[in-house]
């Protein structure tokens, strides 16, 4: 009898919601990502934008986890090592857990509301 090897993989679905005031941004409401794994929630934001804010709508309190203002990143999620936010506005996660299961709220300024060139 021959061995066979069974390789599983778990994935977990995060809701994301754009409240975003630009037309035309690429973010999917449903996502998946792989347990115990590093995970992108991917969202394309336009190249210059101002700013993004990442929430997990999913405690008790909606509470913000990143931003990243100016190319400057802070938050308890980034502290912490847990996020990280690509340059088009992406979060990272640094390893998928069940506790991430669930909805998360994206907000970002692109630059041309700031009164700065296009």
């Amino acid at each position: 009898m021959g061995k066979f090897s069974v390789h599983l993989t778990f994935f977990l679905v995060v809701q994301v919601v754009c409240a975003s005031s630009v037309v035309g941004e690429v973010c999917e409401n449903k996502q998946y990502l792989e347990l115990y794994q590093p995970g992108i929630i991917q969202c394309s934001f336009e190249e210059g934008f101002l700013g993004v804010q990442w929430f997990n709508s999913t405690v008790e309190e909606t509470s913000e986890i990143i931003t990243y203002i100016r190319d400057v990143k802070d938050g308890p999620g980034f502290r912490s090592g847990e996020y990280d936010v690509w340059l088009n506005g992406s979060l990272f996660v640094r390893n998928v857990t069940v506790e991430h299961e669930g909805v998360f709220i994206v907000t970002h300024a692109p630059r041309h509301l700031t009164g700065e060139a296009v």
